[in-house]
């Protein structure tokens, strides 16, 4: 087994645009967005450690909704009893990656 380490992105690159992936997951579960990628992002750290991707994801999603929720009376509570669109989101998401 090899680790690798690309500390200056000369073996991979991510050449992704990164609100554009979050605007398609939103449009492909059928949610109406609540933050944006930068957002989302800021997120990681406020998480501990998770079991999965799928874990670590519906985490960023839940904090960027509280936050929303905070600063926007729209956005959807993160206690909303609407249907969990998280494997949904999270199988959008890695299907665009």
């Amino acid at each position: 087994m090899a680790v690798l380490f690309d500390l200056d992105d000369t073996l991979c690159v991510d050449d992704q645009n990164p609100a554009a992936l979050l605007a398609a997951t939103f449009d492909r579960v059928g949610v109406d967005p609540f933050c944006d990628a930068s957002t989302l992002a800021s997120t990681g750290t406020e998480q501990g450690n998770a079991d999965s991707d799928i874990e670590f994801y519906r985490e960023q999603f839940r904090i960027a909704a509280e936050r929303a929720a905070g600063s926007d009376a729209d956005a959807p509570a993160p206690d909303d009893p609407e249907p969990d669109h998280t494997l949904d989101s999270m199988a959008a998401f890695a299907d665009l990656i």
